[in-house]
């Protein structure tokens, strides 16, 4: 994708910048590190790919630093959920998503209705009818 974004390089050197951009903890590490968060956790998938276990271990190590600084983070939270379910763990990752309906920007109606959305996926994954 060079002729599209003018940068040269593979999918792991990019992934590594990220992970030093976060490692940094500079002014655009939040960003950097939601944008490989999404990559592993979401944007793969469409590759026809699963994070690999040393995968979904550095996204754990990158949402706990998500967790400790960006508390009220519905991206970070999302992003859990998103971690949860790529683990196979539906039940959990709904339950994250209802935790995070009390943050404030979950109120935000496009927010709360994605959330919502994924909240029903979960537990329609899971064959849990009620809530």
């Amino acid at each position: 994708a060079t002729w599209a974004s003018g940068f040269d390089g593979d999918r792991q050197a990019g992934l590594r910048m990220l992970r030093a951009c976060v490692d940094e903890e500079g002014i655009s590490s939040p960003i950097a590190a939601i944008v490989f968060l999404s990559f592993h956790l979401d944007a793969r998938t469409f590759f026809n790919e699963a994070p690999s276990t040393a995968d979904l271990d550095a996204c754990a190590d990158m949402l706990e630093w998500g967790a400790h600084r960006y508390t009220d983070s519905i991206f970070f939270a999302l992003l859990r959920a998103d971690w949860r379910a790529c683990r196979r763990e539906l039940s959990a990752a709904a339950a994250v998503l209802e935790q995070s309906l009390a943050l404030p920007v979950a109120q935000m109606h496009g927010i709360g209705a994605a959330v919502h959305y994924k909240i029903g996926a979960y537990r329609l994954g899971c064959l849990e009818w009620t809530a």
